[in-house]
């Protein structure tokens, strides 16, 4: 494991943190990029784990921006970039390394599971109008259940049956990512623009310039969700939306707009509809119940403001993307929001 370094962006929370950091096994090269702590939890660090490098960000530069910073500090050839409410398991680094014995391996994941131990979706295709509203849904999973040699037309979450083999995937699930260094240097590291969506912009640019992206299904890593990111519903799914809706102008072009809103909006009604009576039992349903109720109120705000129905910015600090958005989505490797 003397080839994979560690990177943690964190803000705050030493009782999230501290645990992440236990789990990575001695001798890992970690940098815990701190974005801009108002609590003691550097201080912590840098007492209890003197062998972590900490680097500081004088404000809240976001994750991607201290991600990046720590992965051009790594002097790895393999860096994994590990959100802080994350829990390394057994071998899991080693997992994730051999994946990159394949020089055509630029990113892999692990899959991610909840602390109670239950299935966490950790990796998907690239979004589409069509895979936004279907894919969301447990049509996937009844598909592939019904029919285990097919593949979902509008599969979007990678389906539960095929998290149990390693496999090529359009994209992996930001709470645990490792990057080739090569791949790191090509792409520039994440875009600094997006809050959410980060990963899934790294995986796609990635797939541009010709290397493919693998999950691992022996690397297990918990992820708690949420932690790292505040518990705002309202502002979580405005800011996510955003996010998508930059996404879908890079990729898709601006005719994708309307298309992405109708079926964003429709998918959140139905969801709101849906899940009512469910959410009344069932706490994690009512969390994606709420954050649904607060997406479709932010979609329908944005039908009076017309916030997103000019140009959308698309500047980055990595890459010039204006030949990248003429390229369509269509690669054949494997929720977002749902």
């Amino acid at each position: 494991m003397t080839d994979v370094g560690v990177v943690i962006p964190f803000r705050n929370g030493w009782d999230v943190l501290e645990p992440c950091l236990r789990s990575i096994p001695p001798g890992i090269e970690t940098i815990a990029v701190d974005d801009g702590c108002t609590d003691d939890t550097p201080v912590r660090v840098a007492q209890l784990f003197p062998a972590v490098q900490v680097l500081r960000n004088e404000q809240n530069l976001g994750f991607a921006a201290s991600a990046n910073r720590g992965l051009a500090a790594c002097t790895r050839p393999v860096r994994v970039v590990l959100n802080s409410d994350a829990r390394l398991g057994p071998g899991a680094l080693d997992a994730l390394a051999s994946a990159f014995e394949d020089s055509g391996i630029g990113i892999a994941g692990p899959r991610l599971h909840f602390p109670d131990g239950t299935h966490q979706v950790s990796a998907a295709r690239f979004p589409s109008p069509g895979r936004l509203f279907a894919g969301s849904f447990f049509l996937t999973e009844v598909f592939s259940w019904l029919f285990p040699r097919r593949r979902f037309p509008f599969e979007l979450g990678l389906p539960r049956i095929q998290h149990d083999t390693d496999r090529d995937v359009d994209w992996v699930e930001g709470a645990c990512i490792a990057i080739r260094d090569d791949c790191f240097a090509a792409l520039g590291g994440f875009d600094e623009a997006y809050h959410y969506y980060s990963e899934t912009d790294l995986c796609w640019r990635a797939h541009l310039v010709g290397w493919r992206v693998r999950y691992v299904s022996g690397a297990i890593v918990m992820h708690v969700g949420g932690a790292s990111s505040g518990r705002d519903t309202a502002a979580q799914a405005r800011q996510l939306l955003r996010n998508e809706a930059r996404f879908f102008h890079t990729a898709y072009g601006q005719g994708a707009m309307r298309r992405w809103y109708v079926t964003r909006a429709a998918g959140s009604l139905v969801k709101v509809l849906v899940l009512a009576l469910p959410a009344l039992v069932d706490r994690r349903v009512r969390i994606r119940w709420r954050w649904q109720a607060s997406a479709l109120a932010e979609m329908v705000r944005n039908l009076h403001t017309g916030e997103w129905r000019g140009q959308l910015p698309t500047g980055s600090n990595n890459m010039d993307r204006a030949d990248q958005r003429q390229q369509p989505m269509n690669f054949t490797p494997e929720e977002g929001g749902g």
